[in-house]
C-alpha cells in the first residue's frame, strides 16, 4: 500500500466521532490522529530496517497510542501546590522578611 491510502486507513481504524458545527473542533482531532498514525509508520520502519531479525514484538497502533498519551501525561509534571490556607512556616518567613526590610516611608500629602 501507499503512503496516503495506508495512512487513511490506519485512521479510520480508530476514528473518533465528533458531532461540531464548528470546523475547527472536528479537524484539531484529526490533525492529531495523523500525526500520530505517522509517527507509528515511522517506528515501524525504524524497527524493520534497524534489524533484519527483529525477534521483538511491534507495537500495535492502538498500544503505541496509549504509551504515547501516558508519556505525554507524565512531561513536566511538577509538584502541585496545596490549596487553601497556607501553612504557619510562610507565614513565619513572610513576616520576618517584612521586619527585614524595615518600616516603611510615609509620602507627603
Amino acid at each position: 500500500m501507499g503512503g496516503v491510502p495506508l495512512s487513511d486507513s490506519l485512521i479510520s481504524i480508530y476514528c473518533p466521532y465528533l458531532k461540531s458545527k464548528r470546523y475547527y473542533s472536528r479537524v484539531s482531532p484529526h490533525i492529531l490522529d495523523l500525526m500520530v498514525v505517522n509517527a507509528w509508520l515511522l517506528y515501524k520502519r525504524n524497527i524493520m530496517n534497524k534489524c533484519d531479525q527483529y525477534t521483538g514484538r511491534l507495537l500495535l497502533l492502538a498500544e503505541f497510542k496509549m504509551d504515547l498519551a501516558v508519556s505525554l501525561r507524565k512531561t513536566g509534571k511538577t509538584v502541585l501546590k496545596k490549596q487553601g490556607r497556607p501553612g504557619n512556616q510562610s507565614v513565619q518567613r513572610a513576616s520576618e522578611e517584612k521586619e527585614k526590610k524595615g518600616p516603611s516611608a510615609l509620602t507627603p500629602n
